[in-house]
């Protein structure tokens, strides 16, 4: 009995605790983004910590290649703990009208992607004029990626970068840099 009453009052502490939370805004891509100056190679700065990529070490990149917006070509690329080499390669398809930048991306076989489970979402969510640094999440904020097309940027950059998400409901604290050597 009292282990029922304790843990109904922790299930009400927790409630009340998140009443004054005042909820999210719905997280939206950038307005526009022109696929083809997106497209070419992005070298991944920080991340949230992803299973996906739970083996690269070091120096991933991603590289997006093709013509037709609903069959690019996505390779990501990285160093294991050995410095060996792992490589990925999936089909990343723009969702919408032809300046969406709402994307979704498979890594899962051809047959597969009638799935609708084998794909996840790939939003960018930020991008600067010259399409050299972008973040890209999905729609719940448990994923983001800060890519560039360098391996290193800019501390001031980066850091408008990070205040830009932050704005966004994201928690720029739980970000991992990524060793670009």
């Amino acid at each position: 009995m009292k282990s029922t009453l304790a843990a109904l009052l922790l299930a009400a502490s927790s409630i009340v605790a998140h009443a004054d939370t005042p909820p999210q805004a719905p997280l939206e891509p950038i307005d526009s983004l022109d696929l083809g100056r997106y497209k070419g190679t992005w070298y991944e700065i920080a991340k949230f910590s992803d299973w996906t990529e739970r083996h690269c070490a070091a120096d991933t990149s991603t590289e997006l290649s093709g013509s037709d917006p609903l069959n690019l070509s996505i390779v990501i690329r990285c160093v294991d703990d050995d410095g060996g080499p792992i490589e990925k390669t999936g089909v990343l398809r723009q969702l919408g009208n032809r300046d969406s930048a709402i994307l979704e991306k498979s890594y899962a076989p051809t047959w597969l992607s009638l799935v609708p489970a084998s794909w996840s979402d790939y939003w960018v969510i930020d991008i600067d004029a010259g399409y050299t640094l972008a973040a890209v999440s999905e729609a719940g904020r448990g994923h983001l990626w800060i890519l560039s097309r360098t391996r290193k940027i800019d501390p001031q950059t980066y850091a408008r970068l990070l205040q830009r998400l932050q704005k966004q409901g994201f928690d720029t604290d739980k970000l991992v840099a990524t060793q670009q050597d």
